[in-house]
């Protein structure tokens, strides 16, 4: 079981840090080197007072303290986390992310098609998709440095100088989550089945069917989702 959970974790490590990105207050941010992500990861134990009991990436069953951590999701036993520790110390932890809550569907009401959701949805395996967007299509996802990093495929080109999108996250549940991406801030929630038969197909494959949608709530023909096959995973 433990050999399974160390599996896990590196997998998790390995796609959801693929890439990395350069500093800036701009919304788009260049990649960098992976080496300057100080992310570790691995699954949550138990949490005592202050104290954050884990299981690393390496095996190894640690005790950190989180006293003064940015501890953003329920950070329940068995989930998967992600860790940044303060500089200089690796038993005081300054970021915590439970990734177990921050995978999902995340929805927010369209701005501009009343009664429509747009969002994002980050899969266990590091992919990303877009929720009703014509602007982004998300390929993949990933975290630096206590930061949610997307991957846009620009109309399905992407290679080694595409810029990433950088969300900070300010509040995570595992039903909500808030975030700002440069000036904008956005209120998600989880997604339901009631979101269904509101969110509309604008993958690159139904850019042209995307276009001529009808703004009274009608999805265009031909934008159905296509039926992806299951994929086998070790989570």
């Amino acid at each position: 079981m433990k050999k399974l959970a160390i599996a896990a974790i590196a997998f998790l490590t390995l796609s959801a840090c693929k890439k990395n990105e350069d500093s800036g207050s701009t919304e788009k941010m260049q990649i960098i080197s992976a080496e300057t992500d100080s992310t570790r990861y691995g699954i949550v134990i138990r949490i005592d007072g202050d104290s954050l009991k884990w299981l690393s990436e390496y095996g190894d069953t640690l005790w950190s303290n989180i006293r003064s951590a940015e501890v953003l999701g329920s950070m329940s036993a068995d989930h998967r986390l992600a860790l940044l520790f303060q500089q200089g110390s690796n038993h005081s932890v300054k970021n915590a992310i439970d990734l177990t809550d921050l995978v999902g569907r995340w929805v927010e009401p369209d701005p501009v098609d009343e009664g429509m959701v747009q969002g994002i949805e980050l899969e266990e395996v590091g992919t990303a998709n877009s929720i009703n967007s014509r602007s982004n299509h998300y390929v993949s996802w990933r975290l630096y440095n206590g930061k949610l990093l997307l991957v846009d495929s620009y109309e399905g080109i992407i290679d080694d100088n595409v810029p990433e999108d950088t969300l900070r996250i300010l509040r995570l549940t595992a039903d909500s989550m808030s975030v700002t991406i440069g000036s904008n801030k956005h209120f998600y929630r989880k997604s339901n089945s009631a979101d269904e038969d509101i969110i509309r197909d604008y993958s690159i494959e139904n850019l042209a069917e995307s276009d001529a949608f009808d703004p009274e709530g009608e999805a265009p023909q031909g934008s159905d989702e296509q039926e992806i096959p299951e994929i086998d995973r070790i989570f």
